[in-house]
């Protein structure tokens, strides 16, 4: 996820993930049967990570106005 947020998903080839990650192709594609399952698994995985933190901000206890000021600063943490 990170060398496809760095450059992106089309100029990120299997084997600049597979020297990233110190794995050999064929390890990569035991795993992975291509390139873009690698990148659902990863968006997966982040958005697992994610979600309970979005839960916690967008809370019924929780008004419009503190919803809208939460994200935004989770935004800007997350970007800076």
């Amino acid at each position: 996820m990170q060398l496809i947020w760095e450059q992106s998903y089309g100029s990120v080839g299997v084997e600049d993930i597979c020297q990233r990650a110190g794995v050999t192709k064929g390890s990569f594609y035991f795993a992975f049967p291509s390139k873009s399952d690698l990148a659902c698994a990863a968006l997966e995985e982040a958005w697992q990570a994610k979600r309970p933190v979005l839960d916690k901000i967008f809370s019924a206890q929780v008004g419009a106005v503190a919803q809208f000021e939460q994200y935004v600063d989770m935004i800007v943490t997350s970007q800076t």
